[in-house]
């Protein structure tokens, strides 16, 4: 019998009380009920789901979507830029893409191929690494190599989002 069914028809399962309390007094002045329960949820978010070796996956996976983008939209890598796709740039562009498709599996399969402490002390040369592209990516913005737009603002946002990533969690 399942116990998440009332036993007679005028009970009602105590997950459901439980619910139902929950939102009657969360629904008062204070709220604190709500905002235990979120600060609970965000904290299990924290300490449980976002580990380093997540961290690590996810910044591979926006690699091999770069990766893919340079191999199979070259010309509209280029147009975000604005610079002229020419056959030059495109076979430059796979290049690149296949190096950053290099980078990006390392960074998928590290957390495979290490302890969790190994991982720890790899991250530290490569956040370096990371705030050296952050410098080049703001270099090029500032000296209007490449247009200032919010494509590149999201690209410096969610480098520096990986940075603050990496950094926290290899702590």
């Amino acid at each position: 019998m399942c116990h998440y069914l009332p036993l007679k028809t005028n009970e009602v399962p105590s997950n459901i009380m439980f619910m139902l309390r929950l939102i009657s007094k969360s629904m008062d002045k204070s709220h604190d009920h709500t905002r235990v329960f979120i600060d609970n949820f965000f904290n299990t978010i924290r300490r449980d789901i976002m580990t380093l070796s997540l961290v690590y996956r996810l910044n591979g996976l926006i690699g091999l979507i770069w990766a893919a983008s340079m191999w199979l939209t070259p010309e509209m890598m280029a147009a975000q830029f604005q610079f002229e796709s020419t056959p030059d740039m495109v076979t430059m562009g796979q290049y690149l893409g296949t190096t950053m498709l290099f980078v990006s599996v390392m960074f998928l399969m590290l957390p495979n191929w290490t302890s969790a402490e190994q991982l720890k002390k790899a991250t530290m040369p490569l956040i370096l690494l990371q705030v050296f592209y952050l410098l080049v990516q703001l270099f090029h913005i500032s000296t209007e190599a490449i247009p200032s737009g919010g494509m590149q603002y999201f690209g410096v946002g969610l480098t520096i989002v990986f940075i603050l990533l990496f950094y926290w969690k290899s702590r």
